[in-house]
């Protein structure tokens, strides 16, 4: 079975451990200063359900999320009790919010092959846990698709997961900072803002688990 069938059946199945109910609060204290103007669009790749989405939304965003199963597009405006409809755009699907939710638009299907001009607009991304839900080998062709997506100056809030190498398999996968720098130093100005360290007391067993909290700035 390959990630994507992985990740089809995990929604499929409820296996969604690294849902969270709430805004996530490293976004919360970190966005309001690195992205204060609300007229900026986001992109939040690989978003799943996110109730990030509507935290972004409610600050003033227009909010572009790219998920590849339909549970989870339908999920996240039904739960929330957003009204919208589905149009078809090519090989996604396009949910689109309306009324509340009218700025908060979810392509669902394969990030890689959703043509450039379709996010072309957006000025800022958030990344939590979208990197560390890719196999190494995938995650250059992942900044890659963002390095040509994304424009000039455009500003990136990345959230992921480090931990001991080889010590488990699958998503997350490990990705620590010095990883993102390796990865985007090409394109972009690489910030380490914090690192939280989540300890032992982790819920994966793991020996230790940091967190780092990473502002990427397109060159």
């Amino acid at each position: 079975m390959d990630d994507v069938d992985q990740w089809l059946s995990r929604w499929q199945e409820g296996r969604i451990g690294f849902h969270q109910d709430e805004a996530n609060e490293l976004l919360i204290r970190f966005w309001p200063r690195l992205i204060p103007e609300p007229s900026v669009s986001v992109l939040v790749p690989l978003c799943g359900k996110s109730r990030d989405m509507t935290w972004l939304h409610q600050r003033g965003h227009a909010v572009l999320g790219v998920e590849l199963t339909k549970i989870a597009c339908t999920a996240f405006f039904e739960e929330q009790g957003f009204p919208y409809v589905v149009e078809s755009t090519g090989s996604h699907e396009l949910y689109v919010g309306t009324g509340e939710a009218e700025g908060i638009r979810i392509f669902c299907g394969d990030l890689f092959t959703l043509p450039p001009q379709m996010v072309s607009t957006v000025g800022a991304w958030y990344d939590r846990a979208a990197i560390v839900a890719l196999p190494p080998e995938i995650q250059r062709r992942y900044v890659d698709w963002l390095s040509v997506v994304l424009g000039s100056r455009s500003i990136g809030f990345m959230l992921t997961f480090d931990y001991p190498r080889g010590v488990r398999t699958g998503a997350p996968y490990p990705v620590g900072f010095a990883d993102v720098q390796s990865l985007f130093q090409d394109t972009h100005e690489v910030v380490l803002l914090d690192e939280i360290d989540l300890g032992a007391d982790n819920r994966w067993g793991l020996p230790w688990v940091k967190e780092p909290v990473i502002q990427l700035i397109r060159r």
